[in-house]
């Protein structure tokens, strides 16, 4: 087993009397031992506040833990919607929706609302007639058919016996 040693060399006479005078104030024989007493107790003192700085530390570090356990959660979640919804998109466009239709269908679901809340009820031919004097492109009956199914089943439209169509005032 090694022992360190530990030497202190004192400046001056000056402080070398001042450690003396503290060692035989608290009683101790010699001036070796006052000073190994006195560094002893110091480097226990720091070990003490050390235990206790590392013990908050570990704390901190466990509470920063658990929030990046939290926010890693989230934004998994999020990810997990984004992904979601990137593949409803692909799903879309692959079924045709592209930009350019969507487009077109918010024109017809303005354009029914316009014509049958200006004109009232009025027959599904009629409709037709006044939608192909103004829209011209391809699959327009089947976009028509789609925005009239979305706009009964929001209940924006009543269809009537005989294929009448009226915007619902309610």
């Amino acid at each position: 087993m090694t022992y360190l040693r530990l030497t202190i060399r004192l400046k001056t006479s000056d402080e070398s009397e001042a450690w003396r005078m503290a060692a035989e104030s608290q009683g101790y024989s010699t001036l070796n031992k006052f000073i190994r007493t006195v560094v002893s107790k110091s480097i226990l003192d720091i070990n003490a506040n050390r235990d206790e700085v590392e013990q908050r530390n570990r704390q901190r570090i466990d509470e920063l833990e658990h929030e990046l356990d939290l926010a890693k959660a989230e934004v998994s979640d999020r990810d997990r919607i984004i992904r979601s919804l990137k593949d409803e998109v692909m799903e879309l466009r692959k079924e045709g929706y592209t930009p350019e239709i969507i487009n077109r269908k918010r024109g017809l679901f303005s354009e029914f609302q316009h014509i049958l809340r200006t004109d009232g009820r009025m027959s599904r031919q009629d409709f037709l007639e006044r939608v192909r004097s103004k829209y011209s492109f391809v699959d327009l009956g089947k976009l028509l058919i789609e925005v009239e199914r979305e706009l009964t089943t929001s209940g924006l439209i009543i269809h009537h016996e005989g294929g009448d169509i009226e915007c619902n005032q309610n």
